[in-house]
């Protein structure tokens, strides 16, 4: 809020927008409180959440597409091992 108290000149908007009994600053106030600590959750949590479960991803792929390969090696070493007997 330091940077929002530089423009307004006050930490909150509590007084901001005052009209008879209705304080439309308390609410904003709130407002720039929940974003700001949306963006912080966001930032800490789910970004990095993310990037880990991509990294999951790739290294099951990859540990998929390995076994792929080896089968496939062991494939063509039966065909080979065919070859030979039937000469």
């Amino acid at each position: 809020m330091p940077a929002i108290s530089m423009l307004v000149g006050s930490p909150n908007f509590d007084n901001f927008l005052v009209f008879g009994q209705i304080k439309v600053g308390v609410f904003l106030t709130a407002i720039v409180n929940f974003i700001l600590i949306a963006v912080a959750v966001y930032f800490a949590v789910v970004v990095p959440t993310q990037k880990l479960t991509e990294l999951a991803l790739a290294k099951k792929k990859a540990e998929d597409e390995a076994i792929e390969k080896e089968e496939t090696e062991l494939d063509l070493l039966k065909e080979i091992r065919d070859a030979l007997a039937k000469k």
